[in-house]
């Protein structure tokens, strides 16, 4: 191996002629003078200036680092470069870098499996190969040792300082060589021990060991016309090596020294810190994009590594993520509109540019990202495509001047197709979260509908409470009228705000009164020029993107969702379809709670317990006033609800508080007359109209009925349970008002409800 030369003329400064002008002074004094005294002078003077420019010199040797390996060239694609060059900087474009790396496709991994036959053993130290016919074969006509066809491969490295290798007697090896006919087996050992015998090579090292193998294979088709190897055995010869701490001691046997280094590097750095959550598709792109920007950074002679990815929709760059050694002359922007700069251009052209001459004075002009002049001398950025668009673009500068070559372009061109599959990637999994997330609210709101199809009211904070699970950094509010103040409101609201529930809103001037108007979504950005009140007139300036999506069904709108985003960023198509998809089925799940308010206030009787509905009941209830009115005759109005029980909890256990309802229901009939008046007042308030009766006797029926509810075990599911009544009851007043009768009884009702268990007059 051929030793590199150092030209020294590449380290010598201007500074080291002063150390030579020195050395000329003391060895002119020393010839001119006579004088002993001021001839030693003169030669140490000399010596002391050849010591300072010896040292200079060695000291910029030894600071330079050279490749232990060269570059190659090989695998590489040949690109074809168009160079231009302007007062700005010279710029080289590559003009056939997208078809250079193949397609978007897996590539498939190519293993080289170990052959049948052949046998790799590892005992105490000591490598044990052994070569069957078919990795071994030997051309006669061929002199030199090719590892191509020797059938040997490299199973692992050991680094002993003292190998032997210990052959077969010389004399069976010679004997073995004589014979023109051989069919038995032969081993790596028998020839190593022949070619120790017959040459003069014992001292040779490791670095000739070519050398050796290359006057074996002579020396056995020289002296013997040794025919191709037929047959080997798979239990062939082998090679054994002792172990390093045995002496030597055998005639044959060959001494090799290896020099090794060992590295000392603290655990911490080979021991991964980061955490990579797995629901976090964001952490988890961000993670794998700075590691590939710090190999690229590390790998080559750059400053700063960025990755740029193209918004087409925007006409926009976002840097997504850079490693770089001068962060404080980054621009805290993360949004670059697409201009005449170098990256823009990259973007449009589609083609690698590599600028080197850069002029200082256009700078800016050309690269975005630097918010002040850094002596950026190279640059060279390399498009990213993913099918048949450009999705991103990888840019590097450096302060040394043509530090990109076409190489350069060959290497990012790989990590190209790595950082396409990581942005889609990380694309497929946001949008399954998103999907997720959009999927299990359609479910709550199912669900929510079905359990609870009259109260109306909560789906309002249900809404919110989901939309703000998917955009958690943002004011999220929902407007619905109110059939009561005649106005629409903001009936639910979930922000960094003032809580807005209640406000009314002016529909005829405002963002949220479009949407209702004209039922179609419409969004605002912070650069939009529009004096248009978003919601009310004094909430703040927009920080980030609004966004107002109507609450419909196929016949009817039912109000507004606005969702406010109170950072700078802004929705994706796929978030705003999301809004959309949930305002849609809550426009339906309201639909259907109106709908099954509407059949139950139609129909007279409900369906489940037989029992009047609550308009039924009340209309009821005014005849047989008015008629007791007319005929002075008495009447009792009599309300009761259940007592809460932990066994009987109606959000714990539905079925079975259904199954005590409906079996005290019936109870309560055989109690009554057929033309007292049983009806449903509310969802957990049940009445009785007792006619011809006044409070007292009402009040010994409703004693007999509490009485028998509490006696009245209940089994359901294996379980036997027990529940109470609480009983309120009133006789009407002169006025014969039903508003004041129902108003009186239900107080006295809430009397008995707070003792639990009792039966409470009002008279």
């Amino acid at each position: 191996m051929s030793k590199k030369k150092i030209e020294i003329s590449k380290f010598i400064t201007p500074g080291d002629f002063f150390a030579v002008i020195v050395v000329l002074i003391g060895i002119i004094t020393a010839i001119i003078f006579e004088e002993i005294a001021i001839r030693m002078i003169g030669v140490s003077i000399a010596i002391l200036g050849a010591v300072a420019l010896f040292m200079l010199i060695s000291q910029r040797l030894s600071e330079i680092v050279e490749p232990r390996y060269s570059k190659t060239n090989e695998n590489q694609p040949e690109f074809k470069m168009t160079t231009t060059k302007d007062s700005s900087a010279k710029r080289q474009t590559v003009e056939d870098f997208e078809n250079s790396f193949g397609s978007d496709d897996d590539y498939p991994i190519q293993i080289n499996p170990i052959q049948k036959n052949d046998v790799i053993e590892s005992i105490d130290n000591k490598i044990i190969v052994s070569v069957n016919k078919e990795n071994s074969e030997i051309n006669q006509n061929t002199s030199n040792f090719n590892d191509g066809f020797s059938g040997m491969r490299i199973v692992g490295k050991i680094k002993p300082k003292n190998i032997e290798v210990i052959s077969k007697d010389s004399e069976k090896a010679q004997n073995y060589s004589k014979s023109s006919d051989i069919k038995e087996k032969i081993s790596y050992t028998q020839t190593v021990s022949e070619n120790i015998s017959t040459t003069e090579t014992q001292k040779q090292t490791l670095n000739n060991k070519e050398n050796l193998f290359e006057n074996i294979s002579k020396e056995i088709i020289e002296k013997q016309d040794i025919k191709p190897i037929e047959k080997i055995e798979e239990e062939s010869e082998k090679i054994a090596v002792n172990k390093i701490s045995e002496p030597i001691s055998d005639d044959n046997s060959q001494k090799f020294t290896y020099s090794g280094k060992i590295i000392d590097l603290p655990l911490n750095m080979l021991t991964e810190t980061d955490i990579l959550l797995g629901d976090e598709p964001r952490k988890e792109f961000e993670y794998f994009l700075t590691r590939v920007l710090t190999i690229i950074r590390s790998s080559t002679d750059t400053r700063t590594a960025l990755f740029f990815l193209f918004n087409s929709r925007d006409q926009e760059l976002i840097l997504e993520s850079y490693v770089t050694t001068i962060p404080q002359s980054l621009k805290s922007q993360l949004k670059f509109k697409l201009s005449n700069d170098i990256i823009s251009q990259i973007i449009s052209n589609s083609k690698p540019q590599i600028l080197s001459e850069i002029n200082p004075a256009a700078e800016l002009d050309l690269i975005p990202y630097y918010s002040t002049t850094s002596n950026t001398c190279s640059l060279i950025g390399v498009p990213v495509f993913w099918g048949e668009g450009v999705i991103g673009v990888i840019v590097a500068d450096s302060t040394s001047s043509n530090a990109y070559d076409s190489s350069t372009v060959a290497f990012l061109g790989h990590f190209t197709k790595l950082v396409g599959a990581i942005v889609k990637s990380y694309t497929h999994k946001f949008d399954l979260l998103q999907a997720s997330k959009a999927l299990e609210s359609i479910n709550m709101f199912y669900s929510f509908s079905q359990s609870i199809p009259t109260e109306n009211d909560n789906i309002s904070d249900r809404i919110t409470n989901t939309l703000k699970t998917l955009f958690p950094n943002a004011n999220i509010g929902l407007c619905g009228y109110n059939s009561e103040t005649d106005s629409w409101q903001i009936k639910s609201f979930r922000g960094y705000s003032n809580d807005l529930t209640g406000l009314e809103i002016n529909i005829e001037d405002s963002v949220i009164g479009d949407t209702i108007y004209q039922c179609k979504t419409f969004s605002l950005q912070p650069y939009d020029k529009t004096n248009h009140i978003r919601v009310y007139p004094q909430e703040k300036d927009l920080q980030g993107q609004f966004v107002s999506v109507p609450i419909k069904s196929k016949t009817q709108i039912y109000g507004a969702i606005f969702v406010e985003l109170i950072v700078d960023e802004s929705f994706s198509e796929f978030d705003i379809s999301i809004i959309e998809l949930i305002g849609d089925h809550a426009g339906n799940s309201i639909e259907r709670i109106y709908l099954s308010e509407t059949l139950q206030s139609s129909a007279l009787v409900d369906y489940n317990t037989g029992l009047l509905n609550p308009i039924a009941f009340y209309n009821r209830i005014n005849e047989e006033l008015l008629r007791s009115s007319d005929f002075k005759t008495n009447l009792t109005l009599c309300l009761f609800k259940f007592d809460k029980y932990s066994s009987l909890d109606p959000s714990k256990f539905p079925d079975r508080f259904d199954y005590a309802v409906q079996l005290i229901i019936q109870r309560i009939r055989k109690f009554l007359k057929s033309y007292d008046i049983y009806g449903n007042v509310s969802n957990d308030m049940y009445g009785i109209l007792f006619i011809g009766k006044n409070s007292n006797e009402s009040k010994l029926i409703a004693e007999r009925i509490r009485t028998d509810v509490a006696n009245t075990i209940i089994e359901h599911s294996g379980g036997k349970f027990s529940i109470t009544i609480s009983m309120g009851c009133c006789s009407p007043t002169k006025d014969f008002d039903i508003d004041l009768l129902i108003k009186d009884t239900i107080i006295g009702l809430n009397q008995a409800y707070e003792n639990g268990n009792q039966v409470q007059v009002l008279y």
